[in-house]
């Protein structure tokens, strides 16, 4: 018997043990990766009343909701192919529907294959790269175990394939029995039964089975996945769940329908075609007429507006709502089952719309514009070791999310990301990352590139065949559009050319100009990256801790303890308290991980926000390195830090060759004292190409104010080419080439400690550390 029990407890900690292992970690959580097809922000957590989306609006009440998210391109496919390669389309040169993104960059790492390359298992199925835009494997490099496509996916047998996509009724089951026996399905049999498109769009949906339609048998193929990650618990796993909902044709059970009062379907609040508003900024496409809509009277007039009765508005609305109410569902089911699995705390949720979708204004129906129903695109991110219940209203963009996942599970992120990391505003939600968000489009033969700040948006279009990486000037530009949207959120009228708006005007035109002058938003790879050379720097792990090492010698007293309440940012951070001096520095020292990655021609910045209680406190940043097999330990100067309020200090190295591993120390042994300690982060650098065409600042370059407010004053004997600003984080927030009266307008930047980059005519270049104190 005792046998029997110990036997009995061993297999029990087993099956323990082994699911533990499938939850991830703080250092490496697993990722649930959600796509919403079309879907604009529908959604109860973006304040709309009408909608029924309890399990999106959950989750985002435990994470950050992004209010003024931006595609960069209102179209599925180049959408998709920048988000998953973390690009602009204008490098991708996936402009439409029809182009492999392979075929033009056939060694591009993609965002799932970039996780598989880093031990994780990434699978999935849905609708995630536009099947257009990849091979008929969905990208098969960037998957672990293959990716199913809805047409794939297992469907109940009482409805069966392949209605996966359609409508389920009787009148369709009977169609494609005939089809499917009929000469195999030729077209001659095409010709003789209905095809199962033309039942058009929904009233009242039909009482079956979830799983009957495609979203529902995706869910149902996940839920097995998270079953195989947690049978298979070696790697944490990036699940990717592409919905096809709320996509035209909007086919959903009838119980979704049911939901709401189709009376009550919020019509459309302005349709006109606005004032001043050219007309290729609302050239709209056919889509909506390319699905038959039996019962419902639609007309797309010669200016591309539809004319469509409103009782018929309020059927397709009512179907819109129904659909997402569908998908929301089908999410909540998911997060079920890594509740169930212990999985959800270890797990990063991301849910993302690849553009937006107008529902009448404008007389627009789909999408295809740069206007802000078509851009904006819903985004709410749910990290288990950050803060919850934010909302930002800072300009991001969807090829944000690549370098975003990598920053929230410690990895490198590749230095050739167009977009930045979002992880700040997690923590800040008020961060400034950058001056705008970047949408283009192409009507008419001329693209378009919409500029898109917190109030604001700019939109030019270029001539014929001009691209933004063409370098255009103000010859190139056709016509220009600007909207204010605490004025007129329904964008009835451009204000472009209104004096009322001179000073805006001139201000957004000069950024966008700078913007084409700058390589158009396209990152070379030569500047900053991210990589993480701190683990844990916000302390925010559990334990908050983790990835840390205290220790104390030499006759001093000292404790290391969670900072708590007294937190620069999130729940934690470090407090040291230190009761007897050592007689050295390094008598108290905090020790992060080592790094062991390349570093080499590599420049880092260590940036600690730190702050005491008596003033008179003192540390040291050190590098420790290991170089050609010999044990290093350079220091910073002498810090002392502020009482009562967090400042940022920072320590910069060069890492010479041959340098196998780096780490991070904190030494404060010579002064009694408590020390608060957050957000240590560090920029790495590509030194080698930088120190080639570096040069002083001494006698070439004058800034002023430091610190600065609004704006800051260059001055210099040689010809500025253009500046550049980056964060603590390494990220480009902004980017000037024309500098008006030697002047840079700070007022959309934040207070912080920045990194000025001047660039000159004779291709050198010099830079300096500022701070913006307003």
């Amino acid at each position: 018997m005792k046998k029997l029990t110990t036997l009995a407890v061993f297999i029990i900690a087993s099956l323990l043990c082994k699911n533990a292992l499938a939850q991830g970690s703080a250092a490496q959580p697993n990722i649930l990766f959600i796509a919403i097809d079309d879907l604009k922000p529908t959604l109860g957590c973006y304040g709309d009343t009408y909608a029924q989306t309890p399990e999106i609006d959950a989750i985002a009440a435990n994470g950050t909701v992004f209010l003024n998210n931006q595609t960069q391109w209102s179209v599925c496919g180049p959408s998709r192919s920048s988000l998953l390669t973390g690009k602009r389309p204008d490098y991708t040169k996936v402009w439409n529907l029809s182009t492999l993104i392979r075929d033009i960059h056939p060694d591009i790492v993609t965002l799932p294959q970039y996780f598989k390359s880093k031990g994780y298992n990434v699978t999935g199925a849905g609708k995630i790269y536009d099947t257009r835009s990849v091979d008929s494997d969905s990208d098969a490099i960037s998957w672990s175990t293959p990716f199913k496509k809805p047409s794939q996916l297992d469907y109940p047998s009482a409805w069966g394939q392949p209605a996966w996509g359609h409508y389920q009724t009787t009148e369709v089951k009977n169609n494609i029995a005939a089809y499917e026996s009929s000469e195999n399905g030729t077209s001659a049999a095409q010709s003789v039964y209905k095809p199962i498109y033309e039942i058009g769009v929904d009233d009242n949906g039909n009482s079956i089975p979830d799983n009957a339609y495609n979203d529902g048998a995706m869910a149902d193929h996940a839920i097995n996945l998270i079953d195989d990650f947690v049978a298979e618990p070696t790697k944490p796993f990036f699940l990717a769940a592409g919905f096809k909902n709320p996509h035209l044709p909007l086919t959903c059970p009838k119980k979704y329908y049911d939901l709401y009062d189709k009376n009550n379907a919020p019509l459309a609040t302005y349709t006109g075609r606005g004032t001043d508003i050219p007309s290729l900024a609302l050239s709209g496409s056919n889509e909506f007429t390319t699905y038959p809509t039996p019962g419902l009277s639609i007309t797309k007039e010669s200016d591309d507006s539809y004319t469509i009765s409103e009782a018929d508005q309020k059927t397709i609305i009512h179907a819109y709502y129904a659909n997402v109410s569908y998908v929301d569902a089908q999410i909540g089911r998911i997060m079920d089952k890594l509740e169930e699995e212990g999985l959800k705390d270890k797990t990063i949720v991301i849910i993302w719309s690849d553009h937006g979708f107008h529902l009448g204004d404008h007389s627009m129906w789909a999408k295809h514009t740069n206007m802000e129903n078509a851009t904006v695109s819903p985004m709410i991110i749910y990290n288990p070791f950050a803060p919850s219940g934010n909302t930002t209203n800072t300009p991001t963009e969807l090829l944000d999310i690549y370098p975003t996942l990598c920053d929230l599970t410690n990895q490198p992120i590749p230095s050739d990301m167009d977009g930045v990391s979002l992880k700040p505003l997690l923590t800040n939600p008020t961060t400034a990352l950058k001056d705008f968000a970047v949408s283009q489009f192409k009507s008419n033969n001329k693209y378009g590139y919409s500029f898109k700040n917190e109030r604001y948006r700019y939109t030019v279009w270029l001539n014929n065949g001009v691209l933004a990486t063409d370098k255009p000037t103000s010859a190139d530009y056709f016509t220009q559009e600007l909207y204010d949207y605490d004025v007129d959120p329904n964008e009835t009228t451009n204000y472009f050319n209104n004096p009322s708006y001179s000073a805006v005007q001139s201000d957004l035109v000069t950024k966008a100009q700078n913007y084409f002058d700058n390589g158009a938003g396209i990152n070379d790879g030569t500047t900053t990256s991210n990589v993480d050379v701190v683990l844990n720097g916000d302390f925010e792990d559990t334990p908050f801790d983790s990835n840390w090492s205290f220790s104390n010698n030499g006759g001093s007293v000292a404790s290391f303890t969670d900072a708590a309440a007294d937190a620069y940012n999130g729940n934690s951070g470090a407090k040291i308290v230190v009761s007897t001096a050592g007689t050295g520095y390094n008598n108290v020292r905090l020790q992060n991980e080592k790094y062991t990655s390349d570093l080499t021609d590599k420049t880092i910045t260590v940036t600690v926000n730190s702050k005491s209680v008596l003033g008179s406190e003192e540390f040291k940043i050190r590098m420790y390195h290991h170089t050609d097999g010999v044990n290093n330990y350079p220091t910073s100067d002498v810090f002392v830090p502020t009482t009562d309020t967090y400042k940022p200090y920072q320590y910069v190295f060069e890492v010479p060759d041959n340098t196998t591993e780096v780490r991070v120390d904190l030494l404060l042994g010579t002064q009694v004292g408590t020390y608060f300690f957050d957000d240590i982060t560090t920029t790495v650098q590509d030194s080698g190409d930088l120190s080639s065409k570096r040069i002083s600042n001494k006698n070439i370059v004058e800034v002023y104010p430091i610190p600065a407010q609004n704006e800051i004053t260059i001055n210099s004997p040689k010809n500025i080419q253009g500046v550049s600003i980056y964060n603590v984080y390494g990220q480009l927030i902004h980017q000037q080439g024309k500098i008006i009266n030697n002047k840079i307008d700070l007022t959309n930047i934040g207070n912080g400690i920045y990194f000025l980059k001047i660039d000159f005519d004779d291709k050198t270049f010099t830079s300096q550390k500022i701070m913006i104190s307003k």
